[in-house]
């Protein structure tokens, strides 16, 4: 029995770690700062201003306003085309993301860069699916309620899985340490 303890205690550790992270992201964002605190505002706001920028080198006319609780709503030629939530400004995101390589194995210096090139990626991804959804509502609104709740939730979650996957296996030195553990216990 002890054994089997010694094997999976990597695992029990991490999976408690997640929780008391998971647990540390809940108090800090619903408790502490609460739903609409400033830093989702600055947020929501920099992908808000950031998607028009891109769409408006190409094709002027695109502008936003905010609300009081600091969501904004995207139009164009004072036609209503989408409104971006709290939800949708990547936060969460980006949480999710660094508090896994957070607690994974590797080293603070691999993390001091992978974690902010990660989370630069994410909110490119981010931006690249304002865009394209706002696209989609101009070209085919019908559509667009599928393709913001499943094809880019499935994109971007698989993009935060390729880049935790690249941690594993480049990166969280996790690999080599469990082939020579293997290697010495074969010996």
């Amino acid at each position: 029995m002890k054994r089997l303890a010694d094997e999976y205690r990597p695992v029990i550790k991490f999976l408690l770690l997640g929780l008391l992270l998971a647990a540390a992201w809940y108090v800090l964002m619903e408790i502490i700062l609460g739903r609409n605190n400033s830093i989702d505002r600055a947020l929501t706001l920099l992908v808000t201003e950031t998607s028009l920028f891109i769409i408006n080198i190409f094709h002027s006319g695109f502008y936003y306003h905010s609300t009081e609780t600091g969501l904004t709503n995207i139009s164009f030629s004072k036609e209503p085309l989408l409104s971006i939530n709290h939800e949708c400004n990547g936060l969460a995101l980006f949480a999710l993301f660094s508090g896994f390589l957070i607690i994974f194995p590797g080293s603070s210096r691999n993390k001091s860069w992978f974690i902010p090139a990660g989370i630069l990626i994410i909110f490119t991804a981010n931006i690249i699916r304002v865009i394209s959804l706002i696209f989609i509502q101009i070209k085919s609104p019908e559509s667009l309620e599928f393709n913001h709740k499943y094809t880019f939730t499935l994109l971007v979650y698989s993009l935060i899985f390729a880049l935790w996957m690249l941690w594993v296996n480049r990166y969280s030195n996790l690999f080599f340490t469990a082939t020579n553990k293997r290697k010495s216990e074969a010996s």
